[in-house]
């Protein structure tokens, strides 16, 4: 399916209308004008709806190629050949040597 803007869609049955409009039906007739007056009626939200929609589009890339550059981590958090530790288990905390009693 492709992706019609409204303004198509009301030039569509505007067309029709203009076209076939003395060999349609009353019936058909007013199911088209319902449709023209329908669309007119949702063109303002799909507009915002859309435009919503590329914001937030432009915020998932951003964000993706955010999470392509080389990370900050500290050393401490990286596996010998530099990638993050996760998702495998925690590493053990280094912990400064046991005081050994004194003799």
């Amino acid at each position: 399916l492709r992706r019609r803007k409204v303004g198509d869609a009301i030039g569509i049955v505007e067309g029709l209308v203009r076209e076939h409009g003395d060999t349609l039906s009353p019936d058909m007739l007013r199911l088209l004008e319902r449709l023209r007056d329908r669309s007119e009626m949702l063109k303002a939200p799909l507009k915002q709806l859309s435009s919503v929609a590329g914001r937030q589009a432009a915020e998932l890339r951003a964000a993706y190629e955010r999470s392509l550059r080389p990370s900050r981590l500290p050393q401490d958090l990286r596996r010998p050949d530099g990638e993050p530790w996760w998702p495998d288990p925690v590493p053990a905390p280094a912990l400064p040597p046991r005081p050994r009693p004194v003799q």
